[in-house]
């Protein structure tokens, strides 16, 4: 009598290798800020669609719009704790001047220098 066992506990096994494949690649973007997704499913060894797919099963988002967070609240962290310039800042995240400003209007609603004086003017002015 098959009651299902090892079809689950093969799917469990799955998983378990997916959430840590997952962990890997996030620790990777995390170690790499200029990490694209091609250099992520490259460094693993798995096809684009994979890893597009263990991305969008656990995170709910593409690894796309994963990196692009990660390098948008990277950006935020460098302009709020360096003095460092918007071109410099861009290169650091792995990305050129007027795609970091695009970005940063999209998903910030302003651009980068705007956020960094207001961020200084909400948290320093007396």
């Amino acid at each position: 009598m098959n009651d299902g066992s090892f079809e689950q506990s093969q799917k469990q096994k799955g998983s378990v290798e997916e959430e840590q494949l997952l962990r890997d690649m996030l620790r990777y973007i995390d170690e790499v800020p200029s990490a694209r997704v091609k250099d992520v499913y490259q460094k693993f060894g798995v096809k684009c669609a994979f890893c597009t797919r263990i991305f969008q099963k656990y995170l709910k988002i593409s690894p796309t719009v994963y990196i692009r967070n990660k390098r948008i609240e990277r950006a935020k962290e460098l302009l709020i704790e360096t003095n460092m310039s918007v071109s410099e800042i861009s290169a650091e995240c792995g990305m050129d001047n007027s795609f970091l400003s695009k970005l940063f209007r999209e998903y910030v609603g302003c651009n980068p220098l705007d956020f960094r004086r207001q961020y200084y003017r909400e948290h320093f002015q007396e």
